[in-house]
């Protein structure tokens, strides 16, 4: 997970000490039959549990005649709470909008 889009650099990352990335959130939100968006949050840490940074992916992938494939990648800033917070209303600000493994993209 060095590599991501929008991340920094393996040698960037072990210049700052990096040991680990832990996932602290993921969820999807059902567009309609043909399309959903899938966003997680990770967390990389140090040798020493500090923390280097957080991101969040967010991905629209859409099922079409050629299956299942991501239309959109973007990765930014953690700007919505992570699923469990207080106050969390669902990736798109809806409450109730997300669920967490609908049968679709099983």
């Amino acid at each position: 997970m060095l590599d991501e889009p929008g991340g920094s650099s393996a040698q960037e990352m072990r210049a700052a000490g990096y040991a680990r990335t832990e996932i602290l959130g993921a969820e999807v939100t059902v567009l309609n039959s043909a399309s959903a968006i899938y966003r997680w949050t990770l967390l990389r840490q140090r040798n020493d549990g500090g923390e280097i940074n957080r991101l969040t992916a967010t991905y629209l992938v859409t099922d079409g005649a050629a299956g299942r494939r991501i239309s959109v990648l973007a990765v930014h800033s953690p700007l919505i709470p992570c699923p469990g917070h207080a106050g969390h209303a669902g990736l798109l600000g809806i409450p109730g909008d997300t669920v967490e493994s609908p049968a679709i993209w099983r």
